[in-house]
């Protein structure tokens, strides 16, 4: 992903244009000087093509729908060892959970989660009012909603068992061999939409609509290059939201 910025560099144009100038005239010499005349014509080139243009890396690239295969492959590339930050209200993708599995079992990973989910409430007292309201227009009981996700809980920590009794024995990198290191916490205010964070690499913003799931809505993608604003401002985010709900850990128990 890059974009070319028309700019004018007047110390690399006026180094470009003298070695096109010199290769010229090293052309001119002996037939046996002939690469060296291209090397410098193309070095020329190049150096006066940097002194009117540049090219640059997107630091954010705008979806018009939330893509779970673009969060699979940056999982993928991710370093094993890297820290993954997710808030959601709950996963609606019923495959997360086992891709991530897989990425622990096939791949080796030793992902870092810290997971930050809509507190359900008491599974014998009504749903909060912050539930009822974020799925009201969506065709999903609140009662349903927090279901899903005691669900998504359930699915992570039995990840965790899983890849422990699968794992064990086996030599780790940097954590020991079969552990998962995982913490949930459950928040209490009002979300702004989903964020996937892919170590220091890349992340991943939705939108809570109000009509569905954020999946159906857009996906920011903002790669991590100079630390950008948007960077900071939904990293900031979730720390936020981490801090505020250190006291709704679910897991591990407080």
């Amino acid at each position: 992903m890059g974009r070319i910025r028309l700019r004018f560099a007047s110390v690399r144009f006026a180094l470009g244009a003298a070695l096109l100038s010199v290769s010229a005239g090293v052309a001119r010499l002996e037939t046996t000087s002939s690469a060296a005349s291209s090397a410098l014509f193309a070095a020329g080139l190049m150096t006066l093509a940097t002194g009117v243009a540049s090219i640059e890396s997107r630091s954010v690239v705008v979806h018009d729908r939330w893509d779970y295969g673009r969060i699979h492959r940056a999982l993928e590339k991710a370093p094993e060892d890297a820290v993954i930050r997710i808030q959601q209200t709950w996963f609606p993708e019923e495959n997360f959970v086992a891709a991530l599995c897989n990425l622990y079992l096939q791949q080796h990973k030793r992902f870092a989660l810290r997971v930050l989910l809509m507190d359900p409430g008491e599974e014998r007292d009504p749903p909060p009012d912050l539930l009822a309201a974020r799925v009201r227009l969506r065709g999903i009981s609140a009662t349903a909603s927090a279901e899903k996700i005691r669900s998504t809980m359930a699915d992570l920590v039995r990840l965790k068992q899983m890849v422990h009794d699968d794992q064990s024995g086996l030599p780790g990198s940097g954590r020991r061999a079969g552990e998962v290191d995982l913490e949930i916490r459950l928040y209490d205010f009002l979300p702004f939409g989903p964020i996937y964070q892919i170590g220091d690499e890349v992340m991943f913003v939705g939108f809570y609509v109000n009509h569905g799931t954020s999946s159906a809505g857009p996906m920011l993608e903002i790669r991590n290059s100079g630390r950008t604003a948007l960077w900071r401002q939904f990293a900031q985010n979730f720390d936020y939201g981490w801090r505020a709900s250190q006291a709704r850990r679910h897991h591990p128990a407080p």
